[in-house]
């Protein structure tokens, strides 16, 4: 099938170089996924909500920096980023998709929402 819309940016212009950090203006930064934030992405993937919202599954610090490298590769083949969201304190915060009730019937939307880390913590 066909795509009707031409690539915005030439292939081999982005996964050359290294993934840039992104300092926000709210005191939040994107930056790469690092190997040390295994742990706390370990910790993050025991919440119920990125559970529902994720395609995977994180259950050792090694199954995380498997998906920490895979977004790594994922950049160099310039098919995916990723970022870890992060304080100006490096406190990291992981995304996962939020629904919200106030969306317009017969209008696209797009939610992008993340919450803030702290371990998971059952009752």
């Amino acid at each position: 099938m066909p795509k009707t819309v031409s690539p915005v940016i030439a292939s081999r212009s982005i996964g050359t170089k290294p993934q840039p950090r992104l300092d926000g203006s709210s005191g939040l930064v994107l930056r790469p996924w690092l190997t040390e934030d295994s742990p706390r992405l370990r910790e993050a993937f025991r919440d119920p909500a990125i559970q529902f919202w994720h395609t995977r599954t994180i259950s050792s610090n090694e199954e995380a920096e498997t998906l920490i490298n895979d977004y790594a590769q994922d950049w160099r083949a310039e098919t995916r980023a990723n970022w870890a969201v992060v304080s100006l304190a490096n406190e990291l915060v992981v995304n996962a998709p939020r629904q919200t009730n106030n969306a317009k019937p017969n209008r696209r939307t797009i939610v992008v929402g993340f919450i803030h880390f702290s371990p998971f913590q059952s009752n």
